[in-house]
């Protein structure tokens, strides 16, 4: 077998020979026991010198060529921008976080898990949104969330899924205060949800969405969109209500001089009821 495998490299190769005369190109067999395999090399038309192999570079990131993603020459790179990227039930900004919250009146060990059941209801399938209530986590109740119509699934998720969501991640900020706090210390970062998915997410791994720049995310990224929303709005709640308490924070000095007013009044009140005059 080993000498059929010989003569037959022989063979090929004085045919490459053959054909280096006219293609200028250069034909490698390498033997793999019955198989082979085929490099072809670029010859320089004036030297016969093999070429280097260069393949084109494109950016996954702007599409662009001659780059990588995180290089300088890209456009959508930016070294100060800084992402908070989260991604998995290990990160309380996933949906697949697993807590203990409440919605519609019933307690769900995720966002996800509540979001899902939604959109089950409003599709007419209670007896998916059942199971998906009943489900141990995140991850099995949006497998079971398959089993919904794609097609009415979809026109819900553009009608209806940014209102849920912003309603069911409402719940979870007064509910799971670990949430409220992370999301309250992360400032005015960017935040990112780093999977393949064009809606939700970013569209990008963790290491090429870190110092991107927002505007060049293939994907979305609603709900880090609807996170930064929340997370302003309760800011400027937060300080609407310290405003409005030093505003009206208690003069312990003026209710004193008022109280001390009251009780003087009350008594010429009675001195003149006494005396028989009329307080009127």
């Amino acid at each position: 077998m080993r000498t059929a495998n010989i003569e037959r490299e022989k063979d090929f190769c004085g045919a490459s020979d053959e054909w280096n005369r006219f293609f200028r190109f250069e034909l490698v067999f390498v033997s793999l026991g019955p198989r082979y395999i085929c490099y072809i090399h670029s010859l320089d038309k004036k030297t016969g010198d093999k070429r280097q192999n260069t393949r084109k570079i494109v950016c996954k990131i702007c599409r662009g060529h001659g780059h990588k993603a995180d290089s300088e020459d890209c456009p959508a790179f930016c070294r100060e921008q800084s992402v908070l990227c989260f991604k998995g039930p290990h990160f309380v900004f996933s949906n697949m976080y697993r807590c203990q919250m409440m919605h519609s009146g019933l307690d769900f060990t995720s966002s996800e898990s509540a979001y899902q059941w939604q959109k089950a209801v409003d599709l007419g399938r209670p007896d998916t949104a059942q199971r998906i209530r009943d489900a141990a986590d995140g991850f099995r109740a949006k497998a079971l969330s398959k089993d919904l119509d794609s097609d009415l699934a979809f026109e819900w998720r553009q009608e209806h899924g940014v209102r849920v969501m912003e309603a069911i991640l409402e719940a979870k900020l007064e509910q799971v205060p670990e949430f409220r706090s992370q999301l309250m210390e992360t400032g005015s970062a960017v935040l990112a949800e780093c999977t393949h998915d064009l809606f939700w997410a970013a569209g990008l791994t963790a290491n090429q969405a870190k110092h991107c720049k927002p505007a060049y995310f293939p994907g979305q990224n609603m709900l880090g969109k609807i996170l930064m929303n929340l997370r302003e709005r309760h800011r400027n709640v937060n300080n609407n209500d310290e405003k409005y308490s030093s505003l009206v924070k208690p003069n312990k000095e003026y209710y004193h001089l008022s109280y001390v007013g009251l009780v003087t009044s009350c008594k010429n009140i009675r001195c003149a009821t006494s005396n028989g005059s009329s307080i009127c």
